[in-house]
């Protein structure tokens, strides 16, 4: 008769730590069951010292001990099938391929189920969800369980589920495999037959510890009855608290019927036995009070242990504060292993802790090692695998060869070379003798891809051309363009990248070592190969040629990356061996990929790190129950911790309940955070992010259940330790300007460390600070400390410099990026900004339009004595005017658009042709583009006729404003048809432009060409007055009108008051623009006072962060936007607006 302990007590922490009450002094062998998600680690350390003799098992892997499988041969006689397994074989039940070669030699064809479903392998992984988690908790058949469940109401996704679960069953019993329940239940059906006579008197000699354990399915509560009856001695340890609320126990509801069958079943072999709680400082009282609903009591005002909850803007401050408590608390002569963290089950926060804990120098190691994805060498590998089935390889490729795990090479011959070059379908001027001469003798050479990749991006921006070419073709298309004047020198470099492409095309060729259907030893031998064949182990060995620390570091891990890699094929090989029928059998070759990258996931093949003592990492299902000083607790979302639950489309509900029972995630949660608060004495720290890349989170609801027992406490200052670079950097900035005193001894502690560094922060402190103020900048803000600065721009700007509106337009929005675009130029050619205007199309448009101009002026050229079409805009002339309008465009449309010839282009030119010659016949129901043009110049609401164009200063004819030379250009000059007032227009094909800038002194076009007109009117003695500026729109044939004005008020026309010879100009414009005489000199004079203060501020080398709204700042294509402080300024001037005096704010965030 055996004879079992209950032995209770308020943590697991307090149940080891009290292990000798309930632990016989010699015990001989011991065997733990434990679920898989507790941690074996506690326990291991508790008992080294105590137990000579013990062995872990989880529930899978003692049915997997005891329990002997009838197995081919080369089959693990233990394994129990794996989730991925489960998908494999529900995959062949219900696809369209056979499932495995019939005895006759043909193939048996499976039955097909939920045809409607059209996301077959989602809905695979689905169902093998569902099945695997049924199969993991139930004993009962599914049938009785769903009908029990619908209230006998299936519905057709029911049935199917049934099907599908008994197709299932049956193959796995007719190829001898088993998964958890049928393991089970053939261990509790055979009893004695199946248990050989050594594992017996194991069984007879050993004590069992049942520990861990809070919910139980129906299949684990069978298993551990029967093992508790099979062992001599048993113990079973629970853990029970009368003072916490029932809420925070009610996933061990299936644990207490356990416990009470036993005791009925062996009544006076059962001792019974509680532990006392801890003594000392603990935090069980606050574990206690937590989760009573509607309760609020909280903890008394001189309670011990520190509790802090602390809010972060992001993920990554988070973090970033973590570390920094840490730190703090390492200063208050805390050891390293006093302190765990604890995150939630997230990749992102081991990343991160990754990222940042190196920094703040904090020793750490992870319970479960580093997922081999973290890697770039595993990223490298799983490439190389993955691109095989990738139906858009080329982007991975890039990847692979860019690597510095990857380097190919082979050997190279004149005569390999010339076929490549024939191949290759491009003009090259080289033939035999030249690559004879350049390659005498076969030679290995090493495939240089960075030198491609060059080639490539610097061809992609240079050769423009409608063809569709190779990127070979273009590049050895750029290199015969730029060595056009030196053929040796085109000869060499074309000669060098053909056998650089070569190599390239041998290496992509390597790739191929794949067959659509292998054995996984072959597959694995292919893996193997490709190692070989791109020197992995080789380039990952590379770093012993550099004797550092870091070498050294990065040498070890990939070596421990690679040993893993190479157990991850071992444990493939054995998987698909256990689904196999022969070791011959070959499977797809998606599978095995899939397979392979599924296992890259896989916890158990994550990297261990090295053992060294630091912060024990851990989540909080897996956190070691051992006692610690301190505890942090990060990530405390709501969809995290407590973790959300998985969503599956075949698990039914009703009445929000699912089959699995009561309880849901979040009742194992609450138990999780119980665990991990009681078995803390001095202090817990509890950490949530606030948002994470820009989306709002909601924080857990954990939170508020803690926050509500604290006593209320005064708030304390915040720490002001600095222990990275980067926050001595970022201190140094914000201080630079408003406390030099305190920032100095920073900078002195950032030279010592980087002196390198040092001078190129300094640098940037002194071309751009931070702003001292509303009123003025600061003595680093914008401006050049030297004169060397202002003196090199002068230079740069001298003899040739001439200002435009566009040079002060773009200072004006901001100067800073002026700087660096148009006098360093450090802008690239290939990041434009895009304007309409500005494309070949634009200006296609707007030089024949300037040339018709031209020619329909009366006075366009009468200094040079060329004869006007005044007639050809008079009525009944308007055919004279579409014919030259026509030569004009034909001339224009004679030189071949950089644009692809292709139905949109001819399209295009169609359209602005059409309707000009009177011969054409075209029934086009729309007319053209400029026939449109001619018509609304004729015909339009405004009573102008064209007077003056091409008018140009700057080049032949100097024009100041303010003492500065202007290049200016007028379009256009329309006349009124009084003759009084002159109108300058500018062409576009966009909008009307933005007027208010005018007054905002953004924007310096329209003024200055009122200006320049007037002393073209001036000069010439003509008796007109220049009555304003706009722009003439010729967007498409419907949109064609005049309008963007900066003119005098009493020229405006509206609705209300009709056009006439007073007020010629018809336009609905309301806001800034039209304005009345003494308001428009006024604007005039500040243009020109602007012109004289923006350039006197360049010459002076001020070239400071814009102070304009956000609507008015030029930020597209910026390419220094991580240098300017136009938001810290917008900032600045926020809080000024809120308290209402000038005071710096340091709450920003860090990130």
């Amino acid at each position: 008769m055996s004879q079992m302990l209950l032995c209770s007590g308020t943590s697991w922490a307090a149940i080891l730590e009290r292990k000798r009450e309930w632990l016989d002094e010699t015990p001989g062998k011991t065997i733990f069951i434990m679920p898989p998600e507790f941690s074996a680690d506690a326990v291991r350390e508790t008992f080294k010292d105590s137990l000579s003799d013990f062995s872990f098992y989880t529930n899978e892997e003692f049915i997997q001990h005891f329990l002997r499988q009838p197995a081919g041969k080369g089959r693990d006689q233990h394994a129990l099938l794996s989730k991925q397994a489960v998908d494999y074989l529900l995959a062949a039940i219900i696809s369209d391929t056979p499932a495995e070669p019939a005895p006759d030699g043909g193939y048996s064809t499976p039955s097909r189920y939920l045809n409607i479903e059209t996301q077959r392998h989602g809905y695979v992984r689905a169902l093998g969800e569902f099945i695997y988690d049924f199969r993991r908790t139930h004993h009962e058949e599914l049938l009785p369980t769903l009908t029990a469940f619908s209230n006998g109401e299936l519905s057709a996704r029911d049935r199917d589920l049934i099907d599908i679960h008994d197709e299932y069953e049956n193959l796995i019993d007719g190829r001898g495999l088993f998964d958890y329940r049928r393991g089970v239940l053939y261990l509790l059906q055979n009893q004695d037959e199946e248990v050989s006579p050594a594992i017996q008197k194991e069984m007879e000699d050993s004590t069992l510890i049942l520990m861990g354990f809070s919910y139980l399915g129906s299949l684990d509560y069978k298993l551990l009855r029967w093992a508790v009856g099979r062992f001599k001695r048993s113990i079973v340890l629970t853990c029970r608290n009368p003072k916490a609320p029932q809420i925070t126990f009610r996933v061990q509801n299936a644990l207490e019927g356990l416990l009470k069958e036993l005791k009925t079943s062996m009544n006076e072999e059962v001792e019974e036995k509680t532990l006392a709680c801890k003594a000392g400082p603990s935090l069980m009282p606050l574990a206690e009070l937590s989760f009573n609903d509607g309760i609020i009591n909280r903890l008394p005002a001189d309670f011990a242990p520190r509790v802090q909850i602390t809010r972060a803007n992001t993920r990554y401050h988070e973090v970033n504060l973590i570390a920094r408590t840490i730190r703090k608390l390492n200063e208050e002569k805390v050891p390293w292993s006093n302190i765990r963290a604890v995150f939630p089950g997230s990749e992102v926060y081991t990343a991160l802790v990754l990222e940042i804990f190196p920094r703040y120098k904090i020793p750490y190691r992870l319970s479960k090692g580093i997922p081999l994805k973290f890697f770039p060498l595993a990223g490298t590998i799983q490439n190389l695998i993955s691109q095989a089935i990738n139906p858009y390889p080329f982007p991975l490729r890039e990847e692979i060869f860019s690597s510095p795990y990857v380097s190919f090479s082979c050997e190279v011959n004149a005569e390999k070379l010339n076929g490549f070059r024939n191949s290759i379908g491009e003009e090259i001027p080289v033939n035999m003798d030249m690559i004879g001469t350049f390659l005498p003798q076969p030679r290995k050479v090493c495939l240089d891809f960075s030198r491609i990749l060059e080639l490539q991006l610097i061809a992609s921006q240079a050769v423009k051309t409608a063809e569709k070419l190779l990127p070979v073709q273009r590049v050895l298309r750029y290199i015969k363009e730029r060595y056009a004047e030196k053929p040796s020198i085109q000869n060499q470099e074309i000669l060098k990248t053909l056998e650089n492409y070569y190599v390239l095309s041998m290496a992509e060729k390597s790739l191929y070592l794949w067959r659509f259907e292998m054995t996984p030893e072959a597959f694995c031998r292919a893996v193997r190969k490709l190692f070989k064949r791109f020197q992995i182990e080789e380039n990952a060995a590379q770093a012993r040629l550099k004797a550092n620390e870091i070498s050294s570091h990065v040498l070890d891990q990939d070596k421990r990356i690679l040993q893993t890699i190479y157990q991850l094929l071992e444990k493939l090989q054995a998987y698909f061996l256990l689904l196999s029928s022969t070791r011959e059998q070959k499977f797809p070759l998606l599978e095995l990929i899939r397979a392979f990258s599924g296992f890259m996931s896989d916890p158990e093949l994550s990297v261990p790190l090295p053992d060294t003592e630091g912060i024990a990492i851990s989540s909080a299902a897996d956190t070691p129950a051992l006692f610690r000083p301190f505890t942090i607790i990060g990530g405390l979302i709501d969809g995290e911790f407590p973790a959300r639950e998985p969503f599956n489309f075949l698990k039914p509900k009703r009445n929000g309940q699912t089959l699995r029972g009561n309880f849901s995630l979040i009742d194992k949660e609450r138990q999780n955070l119980y665990q991990i608060i009681s078995c803390t004495t001095n202090g817990l720290f509890i950490f949530f992010p606030a948002s994470d890349g820009g989306k709002k989170l909601m924080v857990s609801p954990f939170v508020a259940e803690i926050e509500k027992c604290l006593p209320e406490r005064k708030k304390t200052s915040k720490n002001e330790a600095l222990y990275t670079f980067r926050e001595k950097l970022i201190f140094a900035t914000r201080n630079i300007d408003r406390a030099h005193d305190r920032a100095l001894p920073v900078l002195k502690e950032l030279e010592r460390i980087s002196a390198d560094r040092y001078q190129q922060i300094v640098k940037v402190f002194r071309c751009d600070g931070l702003r001292a103020g509303l009123k003025g900048f600061s003595r680093f803000d914008g401006i050049f400390q030297s004169p060397a600065g202002p003196n090199l721009i002068r230079e740069e700007m001298g003899g040739y410099f001439v200002y435009n509106a566009e040079k002060l337009e773009r200072y004006a929005g901001c100067p800073l990026r002026y700087l660096f675009d148009d006098l360093m130029c450090l802008r690239p050619d290939y990041l434009i900004d895009y304007h309409p205007d500005k494309t070949e199309r634009g200006q296609l448009i707007r030089r024949i339009l300037i040339d018709y101009s031209e020619g329909a002026a009366p006075s366009g050229k009468d200094d040079q004595g060329r004869p006007g079409l005044d007639e050809a805009v008079h009525p009944g002339m308007v055919s004279g005017a579409a014919e030259i309008l026509y030569k004009i465009t034909e001339q224009a449309l004679s030189k071949p658009l950089k644009e692809k010839d292709d139905l949109f282009s001819r399209r295009f030119k169609h359209g602005l042709l059409t309707g000009l010659k009177s011969s054409d016949s075209s029934t086009r129901k729309r007319p053209g583009l400029l026939v449109s043009f001619l018509e609304y110049d004729r015909d339009g609401p405004d009573l102008l006729d064209p007077y003056l164009a091409k008018l140009s200063y700057g080049k032949r004819e100097e024009f100041k404003v303010a003492g500065v030379p202007l290049n200016i250009d007028i379009e256009r000059v329309d006349i009124t048809s009084d003759s009084r007032y002159l109108i300058v227009y500018s062409f576009s094909i966009c909008d009307h432009g933005y007027v208010q800038g005018i007054r905002k002194g953004l924007r310096f076009k329209l003024p200055l060409e009122v200006l320049a007109l007037r002393a073209y009117v001036e000069k010439n003695n003509l008796n007109k007055t220049v009555g304003g500026a706009g722009t003439y729109l010729v967007k498409n044939p419907r949109n064609i009108k005049r309008g963007g004005y900066f003119a005098l008020k009493e020229l405006q026309a509206t609705r209300t008051s009709k056009v006439s010879d007073s007020k010629p100009l018809f336009s609905g414009q309301r806001r800034y623009g039209f304005l009345p005489e003494p308001v428009f000199e006024k604007e005039l004079e500040n243009t020109a006072s602007r012109v004289r203060q923006i350039t006197g501020l360049i010459h002076r080398g001020r070239f400071n962060p814009p102070l304009c709204a956000v609507k008015d700042q030029t930020c597209l294509n910026c390419r220094f936007l991580r240098i300017c402080r136009k938001d810290q300024l917008r900032l600045d001037k926020l809080y000024t607006l809120v308290d209402g005096d000038e005071v710096y704010k340091p709450l920003r965030r860090m990130e």
